[in-house]
């Protein structure tokens, strides 16, 4: 990772300062979790200064329970930041329009001269809008004050899992973190992030394999979390256990909330596909905080060889977790 950040581990009693006015930037869901975040800000009494709120134009099942669930949730968030913020009707997954959102918000402020915080809430963002955000942060100079925010569910559900079956998915987008990746890139180093959508990372890895890499296995204090990564992604793991030695794909296990963690073990995986000249490949399956932290620090230490692939779903599932837990902060410094 370079030497100019620092993601913290991310913690449930770190908040935001109370010196600057925030500027939230989240998503609206089905999920009652998306507006956690901001009910833990209205109990501390922060001043949120602007929201922008991404409104996904997804397919839910059930829909009418689904888009219910979504008004709800819709309605809420805009009570907490006001509604004079920005609501902004945005594909799931547009990489590319999610950055230039980013860029317009940042060059306002940055014109305007205002002091403010950032408090990105990737709770119920898309995992590409995710990736997307760790790369604007990666590569932005003269960031000013930021907190990632992720609210955990009360417990998981049970996706659909439709792999095989024809039309779950709409495509398989296969795609460089730059615009301007390394030409001569050659082979696939993976970072595989394993969750509780074992059917998308099998199709993922279907369709871009990979050579060599490590397969990342959540640890955490909730056991449900655990389970659910480790019941809906057996097949990958039976795989790993039968390999020869020396075995191409090694496995490796990462506390949810643990940055540093994470840091050495992606800056190991981008060391070695560069020095190897290879593609280094995010799988990007796991928990939102592990996916953020992975793709931040690959994009701060092999931007033109990081590509990351992502199946993207024909409709969501209303059931995909329940509830709302306890909302993780974690701060990102330049250094």
């Amino acid at each position: 990772m370079s030497n100019h950040l620092r993601l913290s581990d991310f913690s449930a009693s770190l908040v935001p300062s109370e010196q600057y006015p925030i500027l939230w930037v989240g998503a609206v869901s089905f999920e009652d979790r998306c507006q956690a975040s901001l009910q833990v800000l209205a109990k501390q009494s922060a001043r949120i200064s602007q929201g922008i709120v991404l409104d996904y134009p997804t397919r839910i099942q059930p829909e009418r329970e689904g888009e219910l669930k979504r008004s709800q949730n819709r309605e809420a968030i805009l009570g907490h930041v006001g509604r004079d913020s920005q609501l902004r009707r945005l594909p799931s997954y547009r990489f590319g329009a999610f950055l230039g959102i980013l860029a317009d918000l940042h060059a306002a402020h940055r014109k305007a001269g205002e002091e403010v915080q950032y408090i990105f809430d990737i709770t119920c963002l898309t995992k590409i809008h995710t990736l997307a955000l760790a790369y604007w942060l990666a590569t932005t100079p003269e960031l000013p004050r930021i907190l990632i925010a992720y609210s955990l569910p009360h417990d998981y559900g049970s996706p659909i899992r439709k792999v095989w079956d024809k039309g779950a998915w709409l495509e398989v987008v296969v795609a460089p973190f730059d615009i301007d990746p390394e030409p001569r890139a050659t082979g696939v180093a993976g970072i595989a992030l394993l969750g509780h959508e074992g059917d998308r990372l099998r199709l993922a890895l279907h369709e871009v394999p990979m050579d060599e890499g490590v397969v990342l296995v959540v640890e955490s204090e909730d056991p449900r979390l655990v389970f659910a990564a480790k019941a809906q992604n057996r097949w990958l793991l039976d795989d790993i256990s039968r390999q020869k030695d020396p075995a191409s794909v090694s496995l490796a296990r990462v506390p949810l909330w643990d940055m540093a963690r994470l840091q050495k073990i992606v800056a190991g995986t981008s060391d070695s596909a560069r020095a190897k000249g290879m593609r280094l490949m995010l799988y990007p399956f796991g928990p939102k905080p592990l996916i953020f932290g992975a793709s931040l620090f690959a994009a701060s230490s092999y931007l033109l060889g990081t590509w990351y692939t992502y199946p993207i779903p024909r409709t969501y599932d209303l059931d995909y977790t329940v509830g709302v837990g306890t909302t993780h902060w974690a701060a990102l410094t330049k250094c």
